[in-house]
């Protein structure tokens, strides 16, 4: 959290005084079905969707999501598992639909959700520095990402799709928290979706697995707003 303390009036105003706005993304919801189930996204409010798709060899990211934006997105170097980052701001209800070309054999997604973020832009591109989205995939046990100088106040925000069966394995970075669980591995080809979150701006997004087994990765420079609308 960040608060602001502002000079006080004699009347006892704050001037520019400002509630506490939480800067840290949260998981509003999570799972395999597509269309998703209906979710209510709220006004003054940033969103991101990672979406992993599997198809043995052929992986891609949808043609288009409900309401939302394509920021970037990127394979695994064996083709099974793609892993795509999109962007929504403000209020939709409904559920939200993946579209493909080619439909892929399983699917796992996580929607999460911020207030303290820039909301300006084309459907919120504000809310990500552009010259700050870095993608790419690896075979290692420790894959990572590394970002140029994150701008003060800003976070970084990471996704990581994992082609591999075995739940409980996916260790967030140093300096990073997971934002809500992993979801479950499962379906083939094998397809796991961690998120995890630094509002410090460490610029290695990393993260340590059981096995070397092909990952994608996808991490965001999020810019913050100080005066952003609090949680209601």
């Amino acid at each position: 959290k960040r608060t602001s303390i502002g000079r006080r009036f004699s009347a006892g105003r704050l001037e520019d005084d400002r509630n506490t706005v939480v800067t840290a993304w949260t998981e509003k919801a999570q799972g395999s079905a597509n269309p998703t189930p209906s979710q209510t996204l709220a006004a003054n409010r940033g969103y991101i969707l990672f979406v992993s798709s599997g198809l043995s060899g052929s992986a891609a990211a949808p043609t288009s999501v409900t309401g939302f934006t394509l920021i970037d997105s990127v394979s695994t170097g064996n083709g099974n598992v793609n892993l795509s980052a999109w962007r929504h701001v403000g209020a939709q209800s409904g559920a939200i639909t993946l579209t493909y070309a080619t439909p892929p054999t399983n699917v796992r997604w996580k929607l999460l959700e911020a207030s303290a973020v820039n909301l300006t832009g084309t459907n919120g591109s504000g809310m990500i520095r552009a010259a700050n989205i870095v993608s790419g995939n690896s075979a290692s046990t420790t894959p990572s990402l590394a970002l140029a100088a994150i701008v003060g106040g800003n976070g970084v925000l990471g996704g990581l799709a994992y082609n591999h069966g075995a739940a409980g394995t996916i260790t967030a970075g140093s300096g990073y928290a997971k934002v809500g669980a992993d979801y479950s591995p499962g379906g083939s080809p094998a397809n796991q979706l961690s998120a995890q979150w630094d509002e410090t701006g460490t610029t290695t997004c990393g993260w340590t697995t059981v096995n070397a087994s092909p990952k994608a990765m996808i991490a965001l420079e999020m810019v913050f707003v100080f005066n952003a609308t609090p949680p209601t």
